[in-house]
């Protein structure tokens, strides 16, 4: 799976659990995906330990780019949540996954 394949099927089950009303649950879903890439946003990830979410070990400059992009967008949407209501967040998510679906860049997966 790619990272952006990732990062939208994450957000897939974030919005399942937002409409399933466990906002609890999917706001960890949103604080761990954004952890995740973070770590995944470094040019070097550090060697995996136990516990730790699975992350390339280096990322080459169109994906860093990407997710450099990606921890942006999802800065702002945990950001909106905070400060409103978890119908904003809704919004946001789906018009982030509305871009992801758009975007024609193909990237290269992740092992």
């Amino acid at each position: 799976m790619s990272n952006k394949g990732h990062i939208a099927s994450s957000l897939h089950l974030i919005l399942l659990e937002l409409w399933e009303g466990s906002d609890n649950i999917a706001a960890g879903e949103l604080r761990k995906l954004i952890s995740w890439t973070k770590r995944a946003a470094q040019p070097f990830v550090p060697t995996m330990r136990p516990g730790m979410f699975c992350a390339p070990v280096r990322q080459v400059d169109p994906d860093l780019t990407f997710l450099q992009s990606a921890l942006t967008e999802l800065s702002r949407i945990e950001t909106i949540w905070k400060h409103s209501a978890a119908q904003d967040a809704k919004e946001s998510i789906k018009t982030y996954l509305a871009f992801l679906s758009e975007d024609p860049v193909t990237l290269i997966p992740v092992p």
